[in-house]
């Protein structure tokens, strides 16, 4: 534990302060946990148990990911401009996915959610750009009387 402590108070830019000290120790958790976790395995598998701070800034991300895949579902409505958003929404998405700790399966949907707009915006673009080009042959769109429909 002492080597976990002086570590942590290594990477700090200032000289360690008590708070500093007390931060680190909730990080910890309690002594009891902290050795019967190392008697049931390696001491390297524990891990501290997460703060306060850490949990707020988890917590965070995952509503930056939300966020973003909502704003790219709606930048379905402009396919064209909305690509480099969602472009941009699906790389901080993946790659917030991929650095989480807690929460992940909501930064792996919000990264899903994002890459579906991504496809959809490109289908839409293709079928309007379609649609929009006419007959390909050069000859001019015939049109069908309504009387012959029936």
């Amino acid at each position: 534990m002492r080597e976990h402590i002086e570590t942590s108070l290594d990477q700090l830019d200032h000289p360690p302060t008590e708070e500093d000290v007390a931060l680190v120790l909730r990080q910890l958790g309690p002594a009891e946990a902290v050795a019967a976790s190392w008697a049931d395995g390696e001491p390297g598998a524990w891990t501290p148990a997460s703060g306060e701070q850490r949990s707020f800034r988890n917590s965070a991300l995952a509503i930056i990911c939300v966020v973003l895949a909502l704003f790219s579902v709606g930048a379905l409505a402009v396919p064209v401009a909305g690509v480099v958003f969602q472009v941009v929404a699906l790389v901080v998405t993946w790659l917030l996915a991929r650095r989480a700790t807690t929460l992940r399966l909501v930064h792996l949907a919000a990264a899903v959610v994002t890459g579906g707009a991504l496809v959809g915006s490109i289908v839409l673009m293709l079928f309007f750009y379609s649609a929009s080009s006419g007959p390909t042959d050069g000859s001019e769109p015939t049109s069908v009387p309504v009387s012959s429909l029936d």
